[in-house]
């Protein structure tokens, strides 16, 4: 009899939560917890269901500011914001940290009208310069401690990432000074080695 209490609070508990984030993704508000009895709370401690519903909370609250910090701040804003994050993270080596930040830029660019991108462009281009002489610096000893094979493609990956969803959205002009600029980045006399390999990934 306690099992079937048990299992039905459970699954009521968990539909509960998962009508509660279709409802929240409805009406874009944040996903957040229901509260939960005090009586509840041990026959739920073992439950997994209930662990897995948290982490898609979770989940559905971040997709909802990713898009509220993407669609309502300035470009002219968020991009030195995004800037000095990324740096930020760098400095304290939270490599994975990086796909959340660059996805709320990449998730800006919908949101620009082509006179906002070409107002952009520079900023943007100067950024992604640099964000992409991650390997070159990690070659050349520029990293304040060694840093993994692994955690440079990661940290790569995502700036190309964000990289590819910005050059979907320039226009053709656009694009062939932002091409330019990379290509010579890359192949320059000065350059380092390591850039061709980010260049052609």
């Amino acid at each position: 009899m306690g099992q079937n209490v048990h299992s039905s609070w459970t699954s009521g508990l968990c539909k509960m939560k998962w009508s509660h984030c279709l409802k929240t993704l409805g009406n874009n508000e944040p996903a957040m917890w229901y509260h939960i009895p005090e009586e509840w709370k041990p026959q739920l401690h073992h439950c997994e269901c209930l662990k897995l519903c948290s982490v898609n909370v979770y989940y559905v609250s971040f997709v909802y500011y990713r898009q509220k910090l993407s669609s309502t701040v300035p470009g002219r804003v968020l991009t030195p914001a995004v800037s000095r994050c990324y740096t930020r993270l760098l400095a304290h080596h939270q490599y994975s940290a990086l796909g959340p930040l660059l996805s709320i830029l990449a998730d800006s660019f919908s949101t620009l009208t082509q006179s906002e991108l070409t107002q952009l462009v520079s900023d943007l281009t100067a950024f992604f310069t640099s964000a992409l002489q991650f390997r070159a610096d990690c070659s050349t000893g520029a990293s304040d401690v060694p840093v993994s094979h692994n955690d440079i493609e990661l940290a790569e990956g995502y700036v190309v990432e964000a990289l590819v969803v910005l050059i979907l959205k320039l226009s053709e002009s656009t694009f062939r000074s932002l091409y330019y600029t990379l290509f010579h980045w890359a192949t320059g006399a000065e350059a380092h080695k390591d850039r061709v390999i980010t260049f052609y990934r």
